[in-house]
């Protein structure tokens, strides 16, 4: 699903409306939201990793990513480069800002990591289905663990949008730094404090300061994952009593027999 700035015939407006009875987005005014997250997707409480990390001239890298698509419209690849140029070290395992080298790694390295050290990239042509092992998603979650943050950036900033990449890092047991949806924490099981957001920073250098505080304090970062001992906030169980506890198709049958039974007095 992509969001309604690559594609404006999804924006909720008068116009894109019109002729339609109902209309399924990502949107939560749609008629029927479809959205990412759901209980059996995602492991939302994965304990923290404690997976070794990857060490490049003897010392862990920070961050990783998985970005692919290098001209997204919020300036995703700014804020990547910014954080390299801050002291942040990211691995990028997708096919933009090569920040993965060849040469000076050592230490345990995740299973898909010697190959991605060579072709900059996790390869996207796996065999298997997309959530096995070989797969992008099985690859990608293989990876994630050896690293204490993942940037989870969406390719637009528009609410309610919120994909996989946030539920990705937190089933890795590691910290998301997200740019995207303002309304992201309506999305995050744990609340606010379970997340970085870019936008809560006055800028890439004071996010960058906050990533190296948190590298450097143990303390500091395992409390971004006291939320995992409790029950998601309230909020989250609501989006997804409403949204994920039932089909989408079967909302959909819902939704159109309430229209149905309307036209017809029934």
């Amino acid at each position: 699903m992509e969001s309604e700035a690559y594609y404006a015939s999804v924006k909720l407006t008068r116009e894109t409306l019109e002729g339609f009875d109902i209309v399924t987005t990502t949107r939560l005014g749609s008629d029927v939201p479809i959205l990412y997250p759901a209980w059996g997707s995602y492991d939302f409480f994965a304990p923290r990793s404690t997976a070794p990390g990857v060490v490049v001239n003897g010392s862990r890298v920070m961050a990783a990513a998985a970005i692919t698509n290098c001209a997204a419209k919020n300036g995703r690849m700014g804020v990547l480069v910014d954080l390299l140029a801050a002291g942040v070290s990211v691995h990028n395992y997708g096919r933009c800002v090569r920040s993965l080298t060849a040469d000076g790694a050592g230490g345990p390295l995740p299973p898909a990591t010697a190959a991605a050290l060579t072709t900059g990239r996790l390869p996207l042509n796996g065999t298997a289905a997309d959530g096995g092992p070989a797969g992008w998603v099985g690859q990608k979650m293989g990876v994630l663990p050896h690293y204490k943050f993942v940037l989870a950036f969406e390719n637009s900033n528009v609410d309610d949008y919120v994909t996989e990449k946030i539920y990705h890092a937190w089933a890795a047991g590691a910290l998301p730094v997200y740019l995207g949806a303002r309304n992201v924490g309506a999305f995050a099981p744990g609340g606010g404090g379970s997340y970085l957001d870019v936008a809560d920073f006055a800028n890439v250098a004071a996010l960058a300061a906050e990533m190296r505080r948190l590298d450097a304090d143990d303390a500091a970062y395992a409390a971004h994952f006291a939320w995992k001992d409790r029950p998601v906030v309230p909020a989250f169980a609501r989006l997804l009593a409403r949204t994920s506890d039932v089909h989408v198709a079967c909302r959909l049958c819902v939704k159109a027999k309430e229209l149905l039974d309307a036209e017809l007095g029934g």
